[in-house]
């Protein structure tokens, strides 16, 4: 399978493989380079990549959601504390209980 220049825009200069927008100098790499050295066949590297990616990317989307959320707790925890004497057990218990 080879890759195809995206052509919707003029300043896009991505290559599509599949549903996969991939940058050209990672694509020149991977298929010039890596592939032929390690011996993987271009179109199965590029399925498995694309399949990868489309089971793992909302499992990855809810993962941040969930680091957005401890980071807010965490950031209001030290925002509540800011110029009061460090408490490094209180500190541990909160970030258990989160």
């Amino acid at each position: 399978m080879r890759a195809l220049k995206l052509e919707d825009s003029a300043t896009d200069t991505r290559h599509v493989v599949g549903s996969l927008r991939i940058d050209p100098v990672f694509h020149h790499f991977v298929e010039s380079e890596l592939l032929p050295a390690i011996g993987v066949d271009t179109a199965r590297f590029w399925q498995g990549v694309e399949t990868i990616l489309s089971e793992l990317s909302p499992v990855n989307r809810r993962l941040l959601e969930t680091r957005v959320e401890l980071q807010q707790k965490i950031d209001t925890w030290h925002k509540e504390r800011q110029g009061k004497a460090w408490d490094q057990d209180d500190y541990e218990f909160f970030l258990r209980e989160i």
